[in-house]
């Protein structure tokens, strides 16, 4: 009986270590892709980015900068996603040593950041005379299915900060984006509460039949 219940307390572990290593292993998803730049600008400086509202709770992992010909930059740029009263919620600084990833946007990773369903918030960052494009010049453009695009943000500065201007049709501007994760695997507490009630189970199981 002893062995058996040796056994029923190493199978809920190796699940439990199993789900784990999936959760953490879980693939980023990109928030916005496309295919191809046709056309490029740099004139001014600008903090460029969009607003958007969230369709599915999502954390944040990994906040990005377009880097279009994948040359790297000038300086490093600040990148940010804030709440629409203007606070900044994570930011980070993006320069040539970031991670080229799909598209040339370069990462960092940032403390991970909860972002809820229902809620808008705004992506910019300060691209400065950088080379940047927009939603006119990119071929099929992409938003991911947890968040919805409303509006482009921007604003003609020296500096990074809450861009208030905007349009609301379609144009978005690139600029920032974001990896995240969805929250739809269980968290890895709410796993360790489920391994420990089955070992608890087997244990009651073994002590009324001893």
């Amino acid at each position: 009986m002893k062995l058996k219940l040796f056994k029923t307390t190493i199978t809920v572990l190796t699940l439990l270590v199993t789900s784990l290593f999936n959760v953490a292993s879980a693939g980023l998803i990109t928030a916005v892709s496309f295919d191809d730049v046709t056309n490029s600008r740099n004139t001014n400086t600008w903090v460029l980015g969009w607003e958007f509202t969230v369709v599915d709770n999502i954390i944040v992992t990994d906040l990005g900068v377009l880097d279009i010909n994948g040359d790297g930059f000038a300086g490093e740029h600040e990148v940010g996603i804030f709440d629409m009263s203007g606070t900044l919620l994570s930011s980070t600084f993006i320069n040539s040593t970031s991670l080229l990833g799909a598209n040339n946007f370069r990462y960092n990773t940032i403390n991970e950041l909860g972002l809820f369903s229902g809620t808008s918030y705004v992506i910019a960052a300060y691209v400065g005379n950088e080379l940047y494009t927009d939603s006119n010049n990119v071929t099929n453009l992409q938003f991911t299915p947890e968040i919805t695009f409303n509006r482009s943000r921007f604003e003609s500065t020296t500096a990074f900060l809450y861009p208030t201007a905007g349009s609301n049709d379609s144009l978005s501007f690139f600029g920032a984006n974001f990896q995240y994760q969805t929250t739809s695997v269980p968290e890895p507490s709410t796993l360790a509460i489920f391994a420990l009630g089955i070992v608890g189970l087997a244990a009651r199981k073994f002590k009324k039949k001893a």
